[in-house]
């Protein structure tokens, strides 16, 4: 009978000790799942506002503006300011300043076939607002531009996002 009680004190100590091991166990798998769950809701959050602000940036580009277009393109400019920085994960204070800074800041983040287009198209938005032009000469193919340079930046971006 004495040992009969030794075993089922054995036993009852061996459980004792396997519930507490299990127990970190259990809390590691689910802090693991929490943080991957987490991670995927964030990335979805961050794709969707991405797609906000690429239709929103569409939409602006498709209206037609009114004069001055100089307040137009500067709106057009801060839109694709904040698309490039939210779509390749920019700290947002580099949004500012010339367009000259703004792309020595994002450069290399950029495919390079977008480089020479993106400075050309913030260096006409920095000049029209800096002259605070009434009419903008070429705002079709200004409009047109920003367009192709969503489009181009969007497909690289979602293959490499």
């Amino acid at each position: 009978l004495a040992e009969l009680h030794r075993r089922s004190q054995r036993h009852l100590w061996l459980a004792i000790v396997s519930c507490a091991a299990l127990v970190p166990c259990v809390v590691w798998i689910l802090l693991r799942l929490r943080r991957k769950t987490t991670a995927v809701r964030d990335r979805s959050k961050k794709r969707k506002r991405i797609g906000r602000l690429a239709e929103q940036l569409r939409a602006l580009l498709q209206a037609t503006p009114t004069p001055p277009h100089w307040s137009y393109l500067s709106e057009v400019g801060a839109r694709l300011r904040a698309y490039l920085v939210a779509l390749f994960g920019i700290e947002p204070e580099y949004t500012g300043g010339s367009g000259k800074q703004f792309m020595e800041t994002i450069a290399t983040h950029l495919p390079g076939e977008c480089v020479d287009s993106l400075g050309t198209i913030l260096a006409d938005i920095d000049n029209s607002v800096a002259l605070e032009l009434e009419h903008h000469q070429d705002l079709d193919r200004l409009q047109s531009e920003i367009l192709k340079l969503v489009d181009l930046v969007s497909r690289n971006g979602a293959a490499h996002g």
